[in-house]
């Protein structure tokens, strides 16, 4: 297997980026914590179809930057090459930071998160699972701007980049072409985003752990949220239920 992914982020999916950035210039005075930014990683073996994994964010991820600083137009370039060799790294395989030790917490597979996403995958594609089954999915966030100390980020600063993290993961999709997208995160933040015009999203239930979003553009949407202490073969066993159309069940 060729251990760098074919599938990287075009052009404009740079300039979305820088966008974001310029725009988040406007609100420094209320950003005093340094921010740092995420880039979607795809599997060396990722092929259209696969599943496309997606967190509410990804926070404390690189190398922080301080607000004021984004009006240097040179500067944004210089974080969007950092973040992109970052997700796109040469010669190795991106989704390969993915491992039961790693140090950043969002990418230890011993977490509750991506033992999960590992169970619903070996269902989704058993011909790929294994010992190296983190290399034929993607993973990225809603919101790709986090603070570098850790932490959700605030519901300031999640809806002041909401658009242009929208317009981002909307070209993600483009890009990718995913069979499943499986968003690990609350009802509110998926609502809020409404990724995919034609899905129903008013139909979202708070007290629903598991929901399937609907179908869009040849893709399965579920949500998933309330996953710790959960009985992961009830929540495996539920997502595939409904992905047939069996929606008769408990969580």
């Amino acid at each position: 297997m060729t251990t760098t992914s074919q599938f990287r982020m075009p052009p404009s999916y740079a300039s979305e980026y820088d966008a974001m950035l310029d725009y988040m210039t406007m609100l420094h005075a209320k950003r005093p914590r340094p921010i740092s930014g995420f880039w979607p990683r795809v599997g060396a073996g990722w092929q259209p179809g696969g599943l496309m994994v997606v967190a509410r964010t990804v926070a404390g991820w690189g190398e922080g930057f301080d607000m004021e600083a984004l009006t240097d137009a040179g500067l944004r370039q210089s974080i969007i090459t950092s973040r992109r060799a970052d997700g796109e790294p040469e010669g190795s395989n991106p989704t390969a930071i993915l491992t039961a030790g790693a140090t950043h917490p969002a990418a230890n597979l011993s977490d509750p998160f991506w033992e999960l996403v590992r169970r619903i995958h070996a269902r989704f594609a058993p011909q790929s699972a294994g010992a190296d089954w983190t290399s034929s999915i993607a993973w990225t966030a809603l919101a790709k701007l986090g603070f570098a100390d850790g932490g959700n980020p605030t519901e300031a600063l999640w809806y002041q980049q909401q658009d242009r993290c929208r317009n981002l993961f909307r070209i993600e999709l483009e890009t990718l072409r995913p069979g499943m997208v499986l968003i690990l995160a609350d009802d509110k933040s998926v609502r809020d985003f409404r990724l995919a015009e034609d899905v129903e999203w008013s139909l979202l239930d708070v007290q629903e752990n598991i929901q399937f979003i609907g179908e869009s553009d040849h893709q399965n949407w579920f949500m998933i949220q309330r996953w710790v202490g959960q009985d992961m073969n009830k929540m495996v066993e539920k997502v595939f239920k409904l992905l047939a159309g069996d929606d008769d069940d408990d969580d």
